[in-house]
């Protein structure tokens, strides 16, 4: 009995350490992690997902992930949770996401549903944060929009001095073939 006491012991503190580094590598990834059901109620956060809203955990877990997402995102939401809960396999979708402060973000939603047990099913997110990414597409529009407005002032320049310089140059050639004319005669 004392053997299997031991045994035990060793299996709960094996259990132990395994949770506590399960616990420590959620709360302490690059990315947020949330837990949500069908109805996009936030089951569980972790420490990077409420650092990302400059909210506390406690003040997530319960609420609806809407709560945190402009309403011109919502609908993308309710499409990503029908989409994740359809399919067995890993769904992406990018919306915006509000903190505390009313500062937005763009982020990536990487889902996947998980079944456990009796319980329904829960969809686990990662949540990343892509504003710079999203800083550096518009800025790479906005740039190839001006590169375009460029081209197209630098063809109507082009042109406009085309044009201008075609009268003068028809005036020049048109002296020159007079001046040979004159030539041609002065020499006969």
């Amino acid at each position: 009995m004392e053997i299997q006491n031991e045994e035990l012991k060793h299996a709960q503190s094996v259990i132990e350490t395994s949770r506590q580094k399960y616990s420590d590598l959620y709360d302490f990834a690059p990315v947020g992690y949330a837990t949500l059901d069908e109805n996009g109620l936030i089951l569980e956060a972790n420490l990077t997902f409420s650092a990302q809203l400059n909210m506390e955990r406690a003040q997530l877990i319960g609420k609806p992930m809407t709560v945190f997402i402009p309403p011109s995102d919502t609908k993308i939401l309710f499409n990503h949770l029908k989409e994740v809960f359809c399919h067995d396999e890993k769904m992406s979708a990018e919306l915006r996401i509000k903190g505390k402060d009313g500062k937005e973000c763009n982020v990536l939603l990487e889902s996947i549903s998980v079944k456990e047990d009796e319980k329904s099913p829960t969809c686990r997110t990662s949540i990343v944060n892509i504003s710079h990414r999203v800083e550096m597409e518009e800025a790479t529009r906005k740039s190839k929009k001006v590169a375009e407005e460029a081209n197209k002032l630098k063809d109507r320049f082009i042109s406009l001095v085309s044009h201008d310089l075609k009268n003068p140059i028809y005036k020049i050639s048109g002296y020159i073939d007079l001046i040979e004319m004159t030539s041609q005669l002065s020499e006969e």
